[in-house]
């Protein structure tokens, strides 16, 4: 049975990445889920975990986070949070066999926290 492999970016800046290495993976026989981080923009391609999913797993709204005073680093955590949990349910109900982050500097820090 083929694994799952969970990529995390934000598919408002890297669709165009991450759709190259979701191809890549697919190739070699995996799934993938792709969860979106984008706290901003307009997915550039569909995720499977889209980021108002995110926000609201970690109790926010995108409209919220989009017409926020909060800092960027206190919605960060908020999304990160969020993304920990949408994880955390594919790792315990058996979808979950591999994750990697695509991004910058910021949104690998954000994928490197979500895999601890």
């Amino acid at each position: 049975m083929p694994g799952s492999i969970v990529i995390v970016s934000s598919l408002d800046t890297k669709g165009q990445e991450v759709k190259f290495l979701k191809d890549l993976i697919e190739q070699r026989g995996h799934n993938t889920v792709l969860l979106d981080m984008s706290m901003r923009g307009e997915p550039q391609i569909p995720s499977d975990i889209p980021c108002e999913e995110v926000a609201r797993a970690g109790g926010i709204t995108m409209q919220e986070i989009k017409t926020s005073t909060k800092s960027r680093s206190e919605i960060t955590s908020i999304m990160i949070e969020g993304a920990i949990r949408k994880v955390l349910e594919l790792y315990q109900t058996g979808k979950l066999d591999g994750i990697v982050s695509v991004g910058g500097v910021s949104k690998k820090a954000m994928g490197t926290d979500i895999m601890k």
